[in-house]
């Protein structure tokens, strides 16, 4: 009973404890992680505005191009371009009114006027932005970023924020304002980003522009982002005033690791409370238990027979269990008595295969026989037929299990046992009397064949004229009568005297009833005798009827059954 209260405890109290545990960490941090993930979606939101904001701002800037007259005529006209001191002094505005902005260029068919950095390699920038410039009339392009060199033999990073300069709805030159990786510095340098969050600019191409730390290689492989194998969020903006796409990829391991120290610290207090509740459990357990250990003992040794034990009973409660272990002194007993039954019918069941086992040697010694006599003659399809009739009789043989069968069934084994058996004993015929209302009565398994058997072997192979064998059947409202006759040479009174005397006694010894060689004759008979005395007791026996050299008749009766029709 101890192990029982113990057993209950851990099913009601300690079992729904865990599962309310595991799925309380769970969903705490699944809440924890969508929260981490909208914060950080709002996070983006706004560095996108940020972002949008400075861009525009630079494309308001390069409008001033347009304000400047002097600037705009000196771009038209035939002035050298050294002599532009128009556009000269815009470039210079644009690039002394802004820290961010390092150079700035106006590209004319005159040729290039600069001011801030010089850039190597400007000419092959310009070609490749026409295109997306062509494009985007009245807006300004930002370009991807190039790793570039100045004037001044410096190696940075650039990118360029492009317009066409147009008259009369025409492009006349290229302004291109040029930013180094200051910009994306001061970009990153105000924005409340975390270790464990990476911000990338990336064109709609992919090509990362900018990033705030190294990004994870696995961030970027195959595995769709949040799944087991990806343990990566991947939050995107697209930019309003250029093709920019700002991510943000958060490692959802970092953002479960903030709870660790909460879930240390629910761990330890679960497992505090599950060993302070075994304990009372225990202890509860066994202060209960141990007066109905010794009253169960004391019914335990008088069900054994010891009776002179006395146990004295404190709590009244107690004494139901007097009843219990009368209970289980009743159970143990009913126990042993169907344990005695089962064995019993093992025994029987066992012995009655051995009976069906004794049967099986006698009809394959003799239709192997057959078979090597018909090899010797070179009869292939004779050979064939009688191997098809041996497989099929012994394949039905095999299901020992299988103690009834169908009275039809057993006249499909007779026709394979009679077909095997026409190939030795030529002159012989069958003939069927069964009303078709108890074909499919159920009979014990071979007890016709044997019989068969019996008439062909021991009955019609001696005598001169033609054997005729007749199988017939009939009932009343209990009983199964299948009779098998045969115009053999019959069975001398003693045979029939010694048979029909038999019992299934265990000690019993064949000297004791038959001689050696009527042993060996009719043990067919013998085993149908013993099986029905086995199965239906010993009213249930073979009735013989025979006259030497007249024939004999033999009937088996069988309580009749029936299976309904499925």
């Amino acid at each position: 009973m101890q192990k029982k209260v113990f057993l209950w405890f851990v099913l009601i109290v300690v079992l729904p404890s865990g599962i309310i545990y595991f799925v309380v960490n769970h969903l705490l941090i699944r809440y924890v992680t969508d929260q981490q993930i909208a914060n950080n979606y709002q996070l983006i939101q706004e560095m996108r505005k940020n972002l949008d904001t400075k861009l525009y701002h630079y494309q308001q800037l390069t409008m001033q191009f347009y304000l400047n007259g002097q600037a705009m005529e000196e771009v038209s006209s035939e002035l050298p371009i050294m002599d532009c001191t128009g556009i000269q002094n815009q470039l210079d505005s644009f690039v002394n009114s802004n820290r961010l902005v390092v150079s700035a260029f106006l590209i004319t068919d005159k040729g290039i006027v600069s001011s801030g950095t010089g850039i190597q390699g400007i000419e092959r920038i310009h070609q490749e932005l026409q295109p997306m410039l062509l494009e985007l009339e009245g807006r300004i392009h930002w370009s991807d970023t190039y790793p570039l060199v100045t004037n001044f033999g410096l190696e940075d990073t650039f990118f360029f924020g492009a317009r066409h300069i147009r008259q009369e709805q025409r492009p006349i030159a290229t302004l291109m304002l040029g930013f180094n990786s200051i910009f994306f510095e001061d970009f990153f340098q105000y924005t409340p980003f975390e270790e464990n969050q990476v911000i990338t600019l990336i064109t709609p191409e992919g090509k990362v522009i900018a990033s705030n730390h190294q990004i994870p290689e696995a961030a970027v492989r195959d595995t769709p982002a949040g799944t087991k194998g990806n343990p990566y969020v991947t939050l995107s903006s697209l930019s309003n005033a250029s093709d920019w796409e700002i991510t943000l990829t958060l490692d959802t391991r970092e953002i479960s690791g903030e709870l660790t120290y909460l879930r240390d610290m629910f761990n330890l207090s679960a497992i505090l409370y599950i060993i302070f509740f075994l304990i009372i459990s225990l202890l509860i357990s066994h202060h209960l238990t141990k007066p109905i250990h010794a009253l169960t003992w004391a019914v335990n040794k008088v069900g054994e027979g010891i009776m002179d034990v006395q146990v004295d009973v404190n709590h009244i409660d107690e004494i139901k269990q007097l009843s219990i272990g009368f209970n289980a002194m009743t159970d143990r007993i009913q126990k042993l008595l169907e344990a005695v039954k089962l064995e019993e019918q093992n025994k029987r069941k066992a012995h009655l295969q051995t009976l069906q086992l004794q049967l099986t040697p006698h009809l394959l010694y003799n239709s192997l026989n057959t078979i090597r006599w018909m090899a010797q003659i070179n009869g292939q399809e004779n050979i064939k037929r009688i191997t098809m009739a041996l497989t099929r009789y012994m394949r039905s043989l095999s299901d020992i299990d299988s103690e009834y069968i169908t009275l039809r069934k057993e006249l499909e084994l007779l026709e394979d046992y009679a077909e095997i058996q026409r190939f030795r004993y030529t002159d012989f015929t069958i003939m069927k009397e069964i009303p078709t209302h108890l074909l499919d009565a159920c009979i014990h398994k071979l007890m016709v064949v044997n019989l068969v058997e019996n008439s062909i072997i021991h009955g019609i192979a001696d005598i001169a004229e033609a054997g005729i064998i007749t199988v017939s059947a009939k009932a009343d409202a209990e009983t199964l009568y299948v009779t098998v006759a045969d115009n053999g040479v019959g069975l001398p009174p003693e045979v029939i005297t010694r048979l029909t005397d038999r019992r299934p006694q265990p000690d019993d010894t064949p000297s004791d009833q038959l001689s050696a060689v009527e042993e060996d004759q009719h043990t067919g008979l013998r085993n149908i005798q013993d099986r029905l005395h086995l199965y239906h007791g010993k009213d249930h026996a073979l009735i013989i009827e025979s006259t030497e050299g007249y024939g004999c008749c033999i009937t088996i009766p069988i309580p009749l059954r029936i299976p309904p029709a499925s």
